[in-house]
């Protein structure tokens, strides 16, 4: 436990260090007058659809979750509950994957440690999946439009191939037999046999190919509600209508704080990343301004996960 806590004191002072980086640069040359008249004219509205977003999203994100549980003694009820906790349980984990973490370990000793880090990496990789496929889709429809995007579209595809390789690999046993034959020659037998358990587990989801297509198509829908839901808060914070540019930009910043274990909840490196999106859509300094306090504000919610960390702790010094 003590060496844990070490572990995420030491993601809290890299995310602060992020934040005021972050917030150096972006602030240094305004005043609080400027900052306080850009919140004022922001329309009530754009917090509705933050919270939406927020709301909305996460309910979508524990029904996608669910439709990978066993069928059996996992009514919909409970296993939104089980996300909920986890969502704010995972807010003091590195990267925004932190309550994926949480459920596999919480499910772990119901359904088996296999088959729960099954579902975690099958949930994650039909998100990538989605996020990839709507990201390389609108990079397309940009074109070259705004400004040279070429290279950034090289970059989608190629972590797209890879993904595809991934998910071949993970479903193939031919070549998941040949991969043993050599593994086995460098890990001891306990390790192995917990990689094959996990092998196991993903063939599970072989035969259950409409629940996978659901998942998926369930995926792209979350990511397209979100998406609109950010369209609508850049609209209200900047009068700019840009769905293309947070549907090709948005999905990336994502992944990447998701594969990035450098942050709680990857704080702070959201929100700068995002700001360079910003700049690269047109928004002036107090709009990239007002819609990163509008993200922190609404991030740092996310946080009161901690208080739960913290009452565990207590009990077991008691």
């Amino acid at each position: 436990m003590r060496e844990f806590l070490k572990s995420q004191i030491v993601q809290f002072v890299l995310a602060a260090i992020v934040l005021l980086l972050l917030l150096f640069t972006l602030f240094r040359k305004a005043t609080w007058e400027q900052i306080v008249e850009a919140l004022v004219v922001t329309p009530l509205w754009v917090l509705l659809a933050l919270c939406l977003a927020q709301l909305g999203g996460l309910f979508i994100n524990g029904l996608r979750w669910w439709l990978l549980l066993p069928k059996k003694g996992f009514p919909l009820k409970r296993a939104l509950s089980i996300h909920f906790k986890s969502s704010f349980l995972g807010a003091v984990l590195p990267s925004s994957s932190g309550q994926d973490i949480i459920k596999a370990l919480y499910m772990g000793s119901e359904v088996g440690v296999s088959q729960s880090w099954a579902i975690t990496w099958v949930f994650k990789l039909t998100g990538f999946v989605a996020s990839f496929f709507l990201s390389f889709l609108s990079l397309i429809l940009l074109g070259k439009n705004i400004f040279n995007l070429q290279g950034l579209l090289y970059f989608v595809v190629g972590a797209f191939f890879l993904l595809l390789v991934l998910i071949w690999v993970s479903f193939n046993k031919m070549l998941s037999k040949q991969v043993r034959s050599i593994v086995q020659k460098f890990l001891p037998p306990k390790s192995l046999q917990k990689i094959m358990n996990l092998r196991e587990a993903v063939f599970v989801f072989r035969n259950r190919r409409f629940d996978l297509i659901v998942t998926l198509l369930v995926a792209i829908f979350q990511q397209v509600f979100l998406l609109i839901c950010s369209t609508l808060v850049i609209y209200g914070v900047s009068g700019k209508w840009l769905p293309i540019q947070v549907f090709a930009f948005y999905p990336l910043v994502e992944i990447l704080v998701s594969l990035a274990p450098l942050t709680p909840g990857g704080i702070g490196l959201r929100e700068s990343m995002h700001a360079v999106a910003y700049q690269s859509m047109g928004l002036s300094l107090s709009q990239i301004q007002v819609m990163t306090i509008l993200s922190l504000v609404f991030s740092l919610t996310k946080l009161v996960g901690i208080l739960s960390l913290f009452d565990r702790v207590k009990k077991s010094n008691t």
